[in-house]
């Protein structure tokens, strides 16, 4: 209730979401959670343990896809794009912003 009070937010990060590494009641209260590829039947279970939904793969050679769900919704796939190593954020902001103000 505190954390709601300060809208503070964590985010965990975790190659395998057993119970030994996070309580089971610490993660049954968690609203976001983000799987990539396709899970185990465990972290399955441990991920997403309220759904039936069968996981396939959206593709063997695609990389940056996964499932996720949001509080209470169903499972979905989604796709996360690869983005290059020498990509440089504040440069493609400015530029854009250069887009609009000549428009």
């Amino acid at each position: 209730m505190f954390g709601l009070i300060l809208q503070s937010t964590i985010l965990i990060g975790m190659q395998r979401p057993g119970t030994d590494s996070l309580p089971t009641s610490i993660r049954n209260q968690l609203n976001l959670r983000i799987n990539m590829g396709v899970p185990t039947p465990e972290v399955k279970r441990m991920m997403f343990p309220d759904t039936q939904k069968e996981f396939h793969p959206l593709s063997n050679d695609l990389k940056g896809w996964g499932f996720i769900q949001s509080g209470n919704e169903e499972v979905r796939s989604f796709f996360a794009p690869e983005i290059p190593k020498d990509f440089n954020l504040h440069e493609y902001m400015r530029e854009q912003i250069a887009k609009r103000e000549v428009a």
